[in-house]
């Protein structure tokens, strides 16, 4: 039966036939709470929190509250929590893949240590297309572009998004750049021919830690006056990338003479 239906559906009792009349169950509304009479006690329902898609515009007058979830360990597929938007990742793990949410998710990420973020030109697209070496404090802002793919739209690095001094690579031929940093001291003696490629509009900080040899190309390493450079510890150089490989040098700073062109 229903009672205070001239008001609205206020309650309804639920009575089950077969069952004394003390299994009575009774659902009340009293103003926004709702209850429950078991035939025994008076229960109080408890509203359940789940995901809703909005398909139409909405427009907030209000503070919008995303939950920080719990922490989540560093994995190479690093799978979220459901429990916010708002994550501590600890570990140092490296990742190359986050785990799948709806397009337009937004995720803030909050690095509690040093690890490796891969970049892929779909599936985690991070700033400037280059590899990034986190340090405790950093964190990165993602938007879900759907499938599995997520976008880096945001980040805040414990130093300077730029001028982060990367560790000491060593010499070679062909020089492998860090992916912590712009700046690195490079050790030994080996010549160098040609640089590792960075997105076009990168600069790049070189400090030489004793004697080799920059070999001039008038292409993929362009050094001022068109001439090898022969370095002493000290020396720093300049360069930007130019797209394709190409490096071309803006400045130096021999420590022999603390001259400084460009």
């Amino acid at each position: 039966m229903f009672a205070g239906l001239a008001g609205g559906l206020d309650e309804v009792i639920f009575r089950d036939g077969a069952a004394a009349a003390t299994a009575t169950g009774r659902l009340r509304r009293n103003g926004a709470v709702l209850s429950f009479h078991d035939g025994t006690a008076a229960r109080t329902l408890d509203m359940i929190a789940v995901a809703q898609t909005i398909s139409a515009v909405k427009t907030y007058t209000a503070t919008i509250e995303a939950g920080k979830g719990a922490d989540i360990a560093s994995a190479t597929a690093l799978t979220l929590g459901t429990d916010g938007n708002l994550f501590h990742v600890t570990g140092t793990t490296t990742i190359t893949s986050i785990s799948t949410k709806t397009a337009g998710t937004r995720i803030t990420l909050v690095f509690d240590g040093a690890l490796l973020l891969t970049h892929n030109a779909t599936t985690l697209i991070l700033p400037n297309a280059v590899d990034l070496t986190t340090v405790a404090g950093d964190v990165l802002e993602f938007r879900s572009e759907g499938s599995g793919n997520w976008r880096c739209v945001a980040w805040r690095l414990t130093t300077a998004a730029l001028n982060r001094k990367g560790t000491d690579i060593a010499s070679a031929a062909a020089l492998n750049l860090g992916q912590d940093g712009d700046a690195f001291h490079v050790t030994g003696t080996t010549a160098i021919t040609s640089i590792e490629t960075r997105p076009a509009g990168f600069v790049l900080t070189l400090v030489f830690d004793g004697a080799l040899t920059l070999t001039y190309n008038a292409t993929t390493l362009i050094l001022h006056g068109s001439v090898n450079l022969t370095t002493a510890a000290g020396d720093v150089i300049t360069l930007i990338r130019e797209g394709s490989g190409n490096w071309r040098e803006k400045s130096r700073r021999l420590a022999a003479t603390a001259a400084t062109t460009g």
